[in-house]
């Protein structure tokens, strides 16, 4: 019988993964690292998994991941706003800062364009600088590929959703020196909301260049336009979680005017991943990009609830105050992080050294506006009355810079592993508000600069146990003075955790109980308060359970027929 020899591509970091189950994550490292050998909690949302679950945003995409709360005010088809362990978490693309990581907008990169989506929990400042004690998000786009790969999807769902996309990569020539990528996708929605529609225009093309074995550049870039209405909207308790002498509030009851109501978003970044391998020991990368995102928004809600008496009781339980907004912002951000690798032995001990100096700058605008608007009966509504146009009457201006130098050291003695790492930053902030109603200039700036370090030691079994201990810092500059007009000293975040992963599987993760210990944060002091908590998710044994979720999603109460709303021209 001749031999049959079975070649399979090794799994990246930085690459696509087969199935469910990542091995390896840059997350945690920024080196191309075994899960079970990071020190840390760190989960991974393969490709293979958010499309058989058919999400559509990085919220959905981290429904079942522990330790998080990506969906906390429910459906919201603008913003990935997203927790991990009770805090805001940033989202990084390819180790990048992302622009608008606050609670209004965000960036909210489609799924179609990633690989993966990978959670780190815990502080992180030890190799991306300020960040809140929860964790970070880290978004792994689609590269170029060397095997010739072409994908055509045209898709239907409920509300009448029509998808259409493309995925086209390969070499441009023989020899594999220029490879391609092209990613597209466009989206026609309504949502479970009347007059809310999710329309999307999405394209991402990137190339690679390879001029010697050790060299590879390789170009990203992106461009992204929603238009959406207001469907991450909240009701009024009585009518829709308790009893309401009307009746049950039809779930897809729109709140505002279907003329005014509006959230359009343009996104893009462009920038590059540049790596040269001087010889099997050493090489240096450089990750760049400039990234944009502009976002006008127009959107009612009700302000106090159902319409009241004299004495605070509701006269009807069906009508409802309602303001206006308008709400544009401006966000861009430039990013660059240069790093050098070691990889080499001293004796029996083996090292992975990395040394990294990294910088961002981000400008940001948004100004705000309000009106009180007419009232609506939630059980009859009378859309198209007369009301008043938000003006704006306050900005906000804010330039935010980040300088830092970092160094870790990977250690392996036997199934020893010994992580080691230190970062110092220095950030400013210059903020400028300008309130015209109050008729007031204010302009402050603050300084801050902090040393952060991780430390972490865990031992690999050969029958795939890894007990591991880690101790991890973060700091994050908090905005705005305190009623002497002096500036909030940064959130400062300390974590012990101890765990045990499991590796046969490549990604059966236990981690373990862990506890915090956090500084002043903003206007509420948590100085000496611990933070408790335990993560499990046994990814390997649940394949079966994750193909049988699927994308099929049951609604509780099928609301009435849906009403789409004039499209305006922009």
């Amino acid at each position: 019988m001749p031999a049959i020899t079975v070649t399979a591509a090794a799994e990246s970091a930085f690459g696509p993964d087969e199935g469910y189950v990542a091995g390896r994550s840059a997350t945690g490292t920024k080196t191309d690292t075994p899960i079970i050998e990071t020190p840390q909690t760190i989960n991974v949302i393969t490709r293979d998994e958010f499309t058989a679950r058919a999400a559509q945003n990085v919220s959905q995409a981290l429904t079942y991941t522990p330790g998080g709360n990506p969906e906390p005010f429910g459906l919201d088809d603008r913003n990935d706003y997203i927790r991990l362990r009770g805090f805001i978490a940033p989202q990084y693309l390819n180790g990048l800062l992302l622009p608008g990581t606050g609670l209004t907008t965000n960036f909210q990169f489609d799924p179609y364009g990633l690989e993966r989506i990978e959670v780190l929990k815990g502080p992180a400042s030890v190799l991306y600088g300020q960040n809140a004690p929860g964790g970070l998000i880290n978004l792994v786009s689609k590269r170029p590929t060397a095997e010739p790969f072409h994908e055509i999807q045209l898709l239907g769902g409920s509300f009448d959703r029509v998808q259409g996309g493309l995925d086209l990569s390969g070499p441009f020539e023989r020899d594999g020196r220029f490879l391609y990528r092209l990613t597209a996708l466009v989206h026609d929605s309504d949502t479970q909301v009347d007059f809310s529609e999710d329309d999307r225009y999405f394209v991402a093309p990137s190339f690679a260049w390879r001029p010697s074995k050790g060299t590879t550049f390789t170009f990203l870039s992106h461009y992204q336009k929603d238009e959406t209405g207001n469907a991450g909207r909240a009701l009024p308790a009585e009518g829709t979680l308790l009893p309401n002498p009307n009746g049950k509030i039809p779930a897809n009851r729109a709140l505002g005017e279907p003329e005014f109501d509006r959230f359009v978003r343009e996104l893009f970044h462009v920038g590059y991943a540049f790596e040269h391998r001087f010889n099997e020991a050493w090489s240096v990368r450089q990750n760049l990009r400039y990234a944009s995102l502009t976002a006008n928004e127009n959107s009612f809600s009700f302000i106090n609830g159902f319409e009241t008496d004299i004495n605070g009781v509701p006269t009807d339980f069906r009508t409802v105050t309602r303001g206006a907004i308008i709400f544009p912002v401006r966000d861009r951000v430039f990013t660059l992080d240069n790093q050098a690798q070691g990889v080499f032995d001293t004796g029996a001990v083996h090292h992975t050294a990395l040394f990294g100096i990294d910088y961002w700058r981000m400008r940001k605008r948004d100004e705000l506006g309000f009106a009180e608007e007419p009232n609506l009966d939630l059980f009859n509504p009378v859309y198209g009355q007369p009301f008043t146009l938000p003006v704006a009457t306050s900005s906000t201006d804010q330039k935010i810079e980040q300088f830092g130098l970092y160094g870790q050291d990977q250690i392996k003695y036997g199934g020893w592993i010994l992580t080691l790492g230190g970062r110092y930053d220095w950030a400013t902030a210059d903020t400028l508000i300008d309130d015209r109603d109050a008729a007031t200039h204010t302009e402050t700036r603050q300084d801050d600069e902090a040393f952060t370090y991780r430390t972490g030691l865990g031992y690999v079994f050969d029958s795939g146990f890894a007990p591991y201990f880690s101790y991890s810092e973060s700091f994050q500059p908090s905005a705005g003075t305190d009623f002497f007009g002096k500036p909030f000293e940064p959130t400062t975040g300390q974590q012990y955790e101890v765990g045990v992963k499991y590796g046969p599987l490549a990604g059966l993760h236990l981690p373990g109980r862990r506890t915090g210990r956090l500084g002043p944060r903003r206007r509420r002091p948590l100085r000496g308060r611990p933070i408790r908590g335990y993560d499990q998710q046994p990814r390997g044994a649940l394949l079966h359970t994750v193909r049988r979720r699927g994308a099929l999603r049951p609604r509780q109460n099928p609301p009435e027929p849906r009403r789409r709303a004039p499209r305006p021209e922009y």
